[in-house]
């Protein structure tokens, strides 16, 4: 993780994902309960993160915000690191 005045905020990025994410867009994450969505969500924020690839997909290093109404700092560590 990175402090937000690390962050290089004066590149234009308009492809995140490239064929699936721009930087430009509201993007849902939509399922039934208890499929995996939060931790899709966590995947996708560690590869953004750190410039990984995402289901195969080249990926452009971009800051990322993740909010979490459900899961307390424990099982949210937790997760991260699986």
């Amino acid at each position: 993780m990175k402090l937000i005045e690390e962050l290089d905020t004066s590149t234009k990025k308009d492809i995140i994902i490239e064929g699936l994410m721009r930087s430009k867009g509201v993007y849902l994450l939509v399922s039934k309960p208890k499929v995996g969505k939060s931790m899709l969500a966590l995947q996708l924020s560690y590869c953004l993160t750190y410039g990984i690839p995402f289901l195969g997909r080249k990926v452009i290093v971009s800051p990322v915000l993740y909010i979490s109404t459900e899961s307390d700092f424990g099982q949210l560590k937790q997760r991260y690191e699986m």
